[in-house]
């Protein structure tokens, strides 16, 4: 198997008050009925094994830019990740941040530049370095995010092994 990583966009207030648990629920996982149907109107992302070479490159990339706190929010865990339900949520301001972001990033270019140690932690992860899965899935990410953003929504993060 691996590591799958899942990032849905909801309204902001779909958030408020929910338990782990709840939150988790909200996410389908890839052969839930409701994922295909998610994925394709844009509203959840999922990657296997690249989700935390995903926030490598951004952290990477975002070095001198100013961007350096928007790139931890999306490349670490969100400040109320759960570990026991493996999710988290980004509120609708980090959101909006994290979307300014990944706008225009340049995500080949840093795949390009960045090489060496995203293969290196890569290694480190057990995975071989596909780049072209780490940028379509920076890529899907950056849709995801402008898309919350644009529509005040926050983001739920959750991890599947």
């Amino acid at each position: 198997m691996g590591v799958a990583h899942f990032w849905k966009r909801v309204p902001g207030a779909a958030i408020d008050g929910r338990r782990p648990k709840e939150l988790s629920d909200l996410v389908p996982y890839w052969f839930d009925p409701g994922f295909p149907a998610e994925r394709d109107r844009g509203l959840l992302v999922g990657v296997l094994n690249t989700g935390d070479l995903i926030g490598t490159l951004l952290a990477f990339g975002a070095v001198g830019t100013g961007h350096e706190p928007a790139a931890g929010v999306v490349s670490g865990r969100p400040h109320d990740w759960d570990e026991e339900w493996t999710v988290g949520t980004i509120g609708v301001a980090d959101v909006r941040q994290v979307a300014a972001f990944l706008l225009a990033a340049p995500f080949q270019q840093w795949a390009v530049r960045h090489h060496a140690p995203l293969a290196a932690e890569a290694e480190s992860l057990g995975f071989d370095l596909e780049a072209a899965d780490v940028v379509g899935g920076a890529e899907r990410l950056a849709a995801l995010f402008v898309a919350a953003a644009a529509h005040d929504q926050a983001v739920v993060v959750k991890v599947s092994a």
